[in-house]
């Protein structure tokens, strides 16, 4: 598994601005995290055996879109946030220094 996430650089409030994805080996997320801005939390993959009907482009190919920023993160990350009960998330809206810094330790060799 390969964990991500990504801000998306669009806002409205029917839109997440920061997903936290889990993805298999062909990039399909399996499960994900959508924050909204007013920080609500939406679960995906619950009940699904599969979030996204595409797999997910390269980190790289992501980033060259120019409306996504898109970092590896640890699977204890992910699995910290993956918690159905929680409604209100508390972390960044918008990257920080240690996103980069994280990107690199966690990225896929």
């Amino acid at each position: 598994m390969e964990y991500v996430k990504y801000y998306w650089n669009y806002i409205d409030m029917q839109t997440p601005i920061l997903i936290f994805a889990e993805l298999d080996e062909e990039r399909y997320s399996t499960r994900q995290i959508e924050i909204f801005p007013d920080r609500h939390i939406k679960y995906l993959g619950i009940h699904e055996a599969y979030v996204s009907e595409e797999p997910y482009d390269s980190n790289e190919e992501i980033n060259n879109m120019g409306e996504f920023q898109i970092f590896n993160i640890s699977q204890l990350e992910f699995e910290t946030l993956w918690n159905p009960r929680l409604d209100f998330y508390t972390g960044h809206l918008k990257p920080t220094p240690s996103d980069f810094e994280n990107d690199l330790k966690y990225a896929q060799k």
